[in-house]
């Protein structure tokens, strides 16, 4: 299956079979193209192997190095090959995998920036000037490293995502969209440092993250967004319950006035807040009885 652990090896030896096959017979068996390499890379990207990353970076340089130097345009990396050598790294983030994504990252912003104006190509692109398309492939890039460094586990994963929405904001580009904002108010959730400045630290950047996404008119926050938020209260506050109800009770009056209460809201409402703030604001508004104790 898919998600087996040896998906992509056997993906692989198809493919190099195909390779084998057309060596030999080329007028019969057709070289894999950029469809079925794809899908080798996406192999990869969901794969539990720790090389995983790696073989999907070989891969791509493989890929991008025989569409250049021999001409083969149908194995030319396009925007989903990029995003699954991220994926790929990303899902083995607490191994190097965040740095390494973000590095790729790096490589592929110094090649937007070599390209000329007129130009406007963003690595993987089509060369079709579709520069919408283009910029929402490069906001994926960042939303894939930013989850990295949320699963990385690192000291200073949190200073890293704050870096990299910095960049988006300041960029020409690109900006930030909900899936951004999402992820990283989650890596902020995901805080494992033992200090309480440090919660205090993560908290803040989570709720000024939080409200940098409410103010985006074209992009507003969705269910996720306002769900991450309340896990991030709910883990970072320090102050007590009371000090949660303070933060929680206002974000959960909006996303009601949004209608995005959804299962994933009320989930983390519920464990941050405490009893009397959720018949308040929900028990009671959907004709429940107050609950004692």
């Amino acid at each position: 299956t898919r998600d087996s652990a040896d998906a992509a090896d056997k993906a692989q030896q198809i493919v190099d079979r195909m390779m084998r096959l057309h060596e030999m017979e080329p007028a019969y068996f057709a070289e894999p193209c950029i469809i079925v390499l794809n899908a080798l890379l996406k192999a990869y990207s969901r794969s539990s192997n720790p090389r995983a990353g790696l073989q999907a970076e070989e891969l791509l340089k493989w890929m991008d190095q025989t569409s250049r130097e021999a001409g083969k345009e149908h194995v030319k990396p396009d925007y989903s090959s990029f995003a699954a050598v991220l994926h790929a790294w990303a899902n083995h983030a607490s191994n190097g995998g965040a740095q390494r994504a973000q590095e790729i990252l790096e490589h592929v912003e110094e090649l937007l920036l070599s390209s000329s104006p007129e130009e406007g190509e963003y690595p993987g692109s089509s060369g079709d000037g579709n520069n919408s398309v283009h910029r929402g492939a490069l906001v994926n890039y960042y939303y894939i490293v930013i989850k990295a460094w949320g699963r990385s586990k690192d000291p200073n994963a949190i200073q890293r995502t704050e870096a990299l929405l910095e960049r988006m904001e300041q960029s020409r580009h690109i900006q930030p969209d909900t899936r951004t904002y999402s992820s990283a108010i989650n890596c902020c959730a995901y805080y494992n440092g033992s200090t309480s400045k440090g919660r205090h630290l993560a908290l803040s950047f989570a709720m000024k993250t939080f409200e940098k996404a409410c103010q985006s008119e074209n992009d507003p926050p969705n269910y996720v967004t306002y769900g991450t938020i309340m896990k991030a209260i709910g883990r970072l506050e320090d102050g007590g319950v009371e000090e949660r109800d303070v933060l929680l009770k206002p974000i959960f009056e909006k996303c009601k006035e949004q209608g995005l209460v959804e299962r994933f809201v009320l989930t983390q409402f519920r464990t941050g807040c405490s009893l009397e703030a959720f018949q308040e604001c929900v028990l009671i508004p959907a004709g429940f009885g107050p609950i004692n104790g």
